[in-house]
């Protein structure tokens, strides 16, 4: 079970990945896989780029668990690894931790 909840949301964060590049015209990279870069390194994407992606996922985690979840908060920008470094990363949080 907790294998499928992973598997659907790295999916969900790579959907909202391709909806802020398509309408932002970044040129993403052509495979998206768990080491691509939210934040720093080879991360197409500027801060507010960031904040998109991050307000589709929770909108789209409320939509395919019906869990309300924020990840913008105290707790989540308190971490020593920020979360946000990569897909993986992002994906080890909301599961570990939100879902």
């Amino acid at each position: 079970m907790l294998e499928m909840k992973r598997e659907e949301v790295v999916k969900i964060i790579k959907r909202a990945f391709a909806e802020v590049g398509d309408k932002s015209n970044i040129n993403l990279p052509k495979k998206l896989d768990e080491e691509t870069r939210i934040l720093g390194g080879n991360s197409p994407f500027d801060s507010m780029h960031v904040v998109n992606i991050i307000v589709l996922i929770e909108d789209y985690i409320a939509d395919t668990f019906n869990l309300n979840i924020t990840l913008a908060n105290e707790h989540t920008m308190s971490q020593s690894k920020s979360p946000f470094l990569s897909i993986r990363t992002l994906t080890d949080y909301i599961v570990g931790n939100l879902i």
